[in-house]
């Protein structure tokens, strides 16, 4: 009988227990209190909320003691007291599941050190670029599709990493309020640049960075403008002669690993670049023979290795 009512006590503490400690997975919650964020802030990973659409400052006061990063992705909107309430914690922060921010937060945001992805924003007004801007740390804002010519010359005054790669197109006003920009600037997004455009942001290379699909020989000239800075062009898929020959001119090591085979005439203009040259996407069975022996012949080209 005792050691039936000893096993009873036993099962109903361990059931306490069980119902006090949070799930193994916090991306199962849809709801946290600040016991339960206390216990997840003990563990040594990283931690990702993509379910839990709200958090309480009592819970963000227990979240922020964690020492790694947080990825509050599930929340659906967040006020000034509970970013206060996270700035303890001074690794990176993901809050992409925002679409707005509420009055106060981005003066709470910009209080707050290091990393942070608003990646679910649409849109910023020039005060909160302007108070984004003042943040001692990185600032992530890929959702953004344009960007007024304001806007871009807010965030030109933030002096860290800055990533804009859901534009598609950038005005020429507002590529040269970003051109004041003094950090990485990331525009990954963006296809197919101008000329002028090309020309403002070659006098920021290297500290940009570019993932066009196409270019012309007036961009390709513009982004270099002499400067020995490598150019990143992995997602050209092709190529015509007079760009190649553009790029052949151009004093630093450039990337074309995109490239799956070659135009006529291209293989003869790429191999003039003696600066370095990229070229391991290229496709052998695709390619005359000469064409790879024009580029073989240039010690300062990187070909496919050869399969055993």
């Amino acid at each position: 009988m005792q050691r039936s009512m000893a096993i009873l006590v036993v099962s109903l503490m361990t059931g306490l227990a069980l119902a006090d400690a949070p799930p193994v997975d916090p991306n199962t919650i849809t709801s946290l209190t600040a016991e339960e964020a206390a216990a997840f802030a003990a563990r040594e990973v990283f931690l990702s909320f993509d379910r839990l659409p709200t958090l309480s400052p009592e819970a963000a006061t227990e979240l922020a003691k964690h020492g790694g990063v947080l990825f509050l992705n599930g929340l659906e909107d967040i006020d000034a007291e509970t970013i206060d309430a996270l700035r303890v914690n001074t690794r990176p922060i993901h809050l992409n599941g925002l679409k707005r921010l509420q009055k106060g937060v981005a003066e709470a945001l910009a209080e707050r050190a290091a990393w942070i992805e608003l990646n679910g924003l649409k849109t910023i007004t020039p005060r909160e670029a302007e108070l984004l801007a003042k943040r001692p740390g990185g600032v992530s804002l890929d959702g953004l599709t344009e960007i007024s010519p304001r806007v871009a010359a807010a965030l030109a005054l933030h002096p860290h990493e800055l990533h804009l790669n859901g534009l598609a197109a950038i005005s020429p006003q507002a590529v040269l309020a970003l051109a004041a920009h003094k950090g990485w600037l990331f525009l990954d997004g963006i296809e197919q640049l101008n000329q002028p455009e090309a020309a403002l942001l070659g006098l920021r290379m290297p500290r940009v960075r570019l993932k066009l699909r196409r270019i012309t020989p007036d961009v390709v000239a513009a982004l270099g403008a002499n400067k020995a800075f490598p150019l990143d062009l992995d997602s050209i898929k092709q190529l015509d002669v007079p760009t190649a020959r553009a790029i052949a001119r151009h004093a630093g090591v450039v990337r074309l690993d995109g490239l799956k085979q070659l135009a006529p005439g291209v293989a003869q203009e790429l191999a003039r670049h003696r600066a370095g040259l990229f070229l391991r996407g290229l496709n052998p069975k695709l390619l005359p023979a000469n064409d790879l022996a024009v580029l073989a012949a240039n010690d300062t080209i990187d070909l496919p290795k050869p399969k055993d």
